[in-house]
């Protein structure tokens, strides 16, 4: 696999207002993905409730996301390398939209199969946010963090404090395993 370096060229193309845009427009998209997911997993279960008529059964729907989204990873994993994250993110999101179309639908005929099934297909969403990195890999780390901020909660792994293990963080606070005095 080859990779293109971006430069700036004849044309007055400025890489850095173009990686600025970008990272914008994934973080947009992201935030109100984020939101719609959100609301999903939420409406799933409530619905895998209503059409099973069991409590027990309303988790059903966020474990096919999960298992959703982890086979997704995988697969836009592949794709990704393949063809590129503009495929791999076109097509996450594609099959998310499939999969809450397919939970209307459940909704519709009462189908606890055609909800499951709606519930795997959004979890390609989810993966396909982590596959937004824009930069090479040698500045990845500092450019990636604004973009899945949205859809995660906690801070960003710059923002992160030292590992409770470090010496640091050992020094600071006894921890909660300390006796009290």
């Amino acid at each position: 696999m080859t990779t293109a370096r971006v430069t700036g060229n004849s044309e007055g193309i400025d890489p850095a207002a173009v990686q600025t845009r970008t990272i914008r427009t994934l973080v947009v998209s992201q935030a109100v993905g984020a939101v719609g997911v959100t609301i999903g997993v939420a409406t799933a279960s409530l619905l895998a409730r209503d059409i099973s008529g069991s409590e027990s059964m309303a988790g059903l729907a966020q474990t096919f996301r999960v298992l959703g989204t982890a086979a997704a990873a995988f697969l836009l994993a592949r794709l990704m390398r393949a063809r590129g994250r503009r495929i791999g993110l076109v097509t996450g999101y594609l099959l998310g939209a499939a999969g809450a179309l397919l939970a209307v639908v459940a909704g519709v005929v009462d189908s606890m199969l055609v909800l499951l099934l709606g519930a795997v297909l959004p979890g390609a969403t989810t993966a396909a946010n982590s596959g937004s990195a824009t930069r090479p890999p040698t500045s990845r780390r500092r450019s990636t963090g604004p973009a899945p901020c949205p859809s995660s909660s906690g801070p960003r792994p710059s923002e992160r404090s030292p590992a409770p293990t470090s010496p640091e963080s050992v020094r600071r606070s006894p921890g909660p395993w300390a006796s009290p005095s």
